[in-house]
C-alpha cells in the first residue's frame, strides 16, 4: 500500500511472507515502510526499513538514488505512450 502524500513524496508500506529456500530453512513473515522523494522528474531517493516477525527475525534497509530515463520513440509507441 502507498499513498503520494505530495507532488514529491510518496510513503508506503508492506506485510508480505516468504517461504523456506530449502528444507532445512523456515519460512518468514515481516513488514518494511520505506518511500520515495522526487528531487525532480527523473531523480529520485528511495528509502525503506523493516524487519520479520516470524522465521529468522533479519532486520534490513536501504537507501538508493534512481535515476529514470526516457524510452527511445518506438519503445513508448509499443506502451500506448506518446514520446517525450
Amino acid at each position: 500500500m502507498q499513498r503520494d502524500l505530495s507532488a514529491s513524496f510518496t510513503l508506503g508500506a508492506e506485510v508480505f511472507r516468504t517461504t523456506a529456500d530449502t528444507r532445512q530453512d523456515q519460512a518468514s513473515a515481516g513488514f518494511s515502510i520505506g518511500g520515495m522523494v522526487n528531487l525532480g522528474e527523473r531523480h529520485h531517493l528511495l528509502f525503506s526499513i523493516g524487519r520479520d516477525f516470524s522465521g529468522n527475525y533479519q532486520e534490513y534497509c536501504y537507501f538508493a538514488y534512481q535515476w529514470t530515463v526516457a524510452a527511445p520513440p518506438g519503445i513508448a509507441a509499443l506502451f500506448g505512450r506518446k514520446p517525450q
